[in-house]
């Protein structure tokens, strides 16, 4: 490959084709949504992810707290 092409490569946007949700979110946004839930805000990270079920935990409880449409913008709960 040319010196220039691995340069246009290297300059070129890249886009995050996987993500996981369980950590994609920030403390600062998990505490924003559990604030808007009226649970208690999260002190330390949740993603210490040892086993299987912790990460099933995680996962679950995010999944939780995006599944009502005002997120989205209509804000009707699912």
């Amino acid at each position: 490959m040319s010196e220039e092409l691995m340069k246009k490569w290297r300059n070129a946007p890249k886009a995050e084709l996987h993500i996981h949700l369980e950590g994609s979110i920030g403390l600062q946004t998990l505490n924003q949504l559990t604030e808007r839930k009226g649970l208690v805000p999260i002190r330390k990270t949740p993603y210490v992810l040892d086993r299987f079920e912790d990460f099933n935990t995680v996962f679950r409880f995010l999944s939780s707290l995006l599944r009502e449409d005002c997120f989205l913008g209509s804000c009707q709960s699912t």
